[in-house]
């Protein structure tokens, strides 16, 4: 279970899912699309993350971590160091929020649940930390209950930015609004330095372990 928690702290410090929650908390229909966005994106997660815990059980040997494993994260703490970089180097490019960011208060509850879906299953970044995870988690020799409690322990941590904005939100209603707006643009005036710092460490603990284990 351990080796999947940088991953999905990994997930957890990204504000790719908790500014389209807090916007969608802040439209006319706050509590169903919340909802469904929290469906889709948690649903994104467990699709790719379940899908990788099968490949690795249906190959599981019982030999112990291969190595390919070991080479897996170093490879995937590499894509993430350069994406940090990359991240950090572009941090002044954009001056507005992404186009898909736009009207997306005005979703229904339908299309929330595609937008959590296309943030978490679709998301370049978001995959290589799920199927880093699943991976571990199918490989760590462990029994099928094991696994489960890993994995919904994965998904629970993954998806807590998004359950955080709704549980306010259930809580103080509209008395949320306020923090919640404030919240919303401190992420978009410090989420990249976030997003680069946390990634940075999290695929320099991937290469590390990696290593270790070769």
């Amino acid at each position: 279970m351990l080796g999947t928690l940088p991953l999905a702290l990994g997930i957890l410090a990204s504000p790719i899912a908790i500014i389209p929650a807090i916007l969608l908390l802040l439209g006319p229909r706050p509590t169903s699309t919340c909802v469904a966005f929290l469906f889709g994106w948690s649903g994104g997660l467990a699709v790719v993350t379940g899908a990788a815990i099968l490949f690795a059980d249906s190959i599981d040997a019982g030999t112990g971590t291969p190595t390919w494993l070991s080479w897996l994260r170093i490879s995937v703490g590499v894509l993430l160091l350069v994406y940090g970089l990359v991240t950090w180097l572009r941090r002044d490019a954009a001056t507005e929020p992404p186009k898909w960011l736009t009207g997306i208060t005005e979703l229904a509850p339908a299309r929330a649940a595609v937008l959590g879906i296309g943030l978490s299953a679709l998301n370049p970044k978001v995959v290589l930390l799920c199927l880093s995870a699943g991976l571990t988690i199918g490989m760590a020799g462990t029994t099928a209950g094991q696994e489960m409690v890993a994995f919904l322990l994965f998904l629970l941590i993954g998806s807590v930015e998004v359950l955080l904005p709704l549980g306010a939100f259930l809580v103080a209603g509209d008395r949320a609004t306020a923090p919640l707006q404030r919240v919303k643009a401190w992420l978009q005036d410090n989420g990249t330095k976030v997003v680069v710092v946390v990634v940075a460490v999290i695929g320099l603990v991937l290469v590390i372990n990696g290593a270790r284990a070769l």
